[in-house]
């Protein structure tokens, strides 16, 4: 039986969830440009914390809508934290044989957008099936949507680095597509005054508090960015 997972307030910051984690005896195991991740203290669960995330919260939404297909990780349970923020209970994963790996990637055929370097259709020995028929509609369908109602869309994000696998060896593509933080801090050094329509003040504001922009911290983009906002208030 999985552990009985932690409470994590409705609508917390992304900080108060990594807290309560920790306080649970969760540690973490991870941690990425949008977030954290935690496992339990079994091995069992892991729990990926992101104070904005919108790419990674369509894929989540794809992993429940199809949870029969085996490449595509189980999900537990998503907490809404504010902003748009989530933590995402889910199985926890491990390393994958990365040749098997590689050749899961080559197979799907969808080649990448985020700079990893391998082709679009290399060939592969990676065995046809209909669980991975489907998991390539399943990522079309995913790719379509993303591209049509996420700001800042950017493509695909298959890559060894988004592969892992469960306890038993089954591959599993964590994370397919993503949203590019550089193309809205590009959108913020420019000035561009369609910002707040594409993500409300507070998405803006979590975005600062990721991973990545938490270490790197750059208050003079901060500040630009709420004048944006400021002046779209401004009669």
């Amino acid at each position: 039986m999985p552990p009985a997972l932690p409470a994590i307030r409705q609508g917390g910051t992304a900080g108060e969830a990594c807290e309560a984690l920790r306080e649970a005896g969760w540690r973490e195991v991870g941690r990425g440009d949008w977030c954290w991740v935690f496992a339990d203290p079994t091995g069992e669960v892991a729990a990926r914390v992101t104070p904005w995330d919108r790419a990674y919260r369509l894929h989540v939404e794809v992993c429940r809508r199809h949870a029969g297909n085996p490449f595509l990780q189980r999900v537990d349970s998503v907490v809404d934290l504010a902003a748009g923020g989530y933590v995402t209970f889910m199985e926890r994963l491990w390393p994958p044989d990365e040749a098997q790996a590689l050749a899961l990637c080559h197979a799907l055929g969808l080649g990448n957008d985020s700079g990893w370097d391998w082709t679009e259709r290399a060939a592969s020995d990676f065995p046809e099936t209909p669980a991975l028929a489907e998991l390539r509609a399943i990522l079309a369908e995913e790719r379509a949507e993303g591209a049509a109602t996420l700001p800042y869309w950017s493509g695909s994000d298959v890559s060894l680095k988004n592969v892992m696998a469960d306890a038993s060896g089954q591959l599993k593509v964590i994370e397919a597509f993503f949203v590019s933080g550089w193309k809205i801090i590009e959108a913020i050094e420019a000035g561009a005054p369609d910002l707040p329509r594409r993500m409300t003040r507070e998405e803006m504001e979590a975005f600062f508090t990721i991973p990545r922009a938490l270490e790197n911290p750059d208050p003079r983009l901060i500040e630009k960015a709420r004048q944006i906002y400021d002046a779209r208030g401004r009669p």
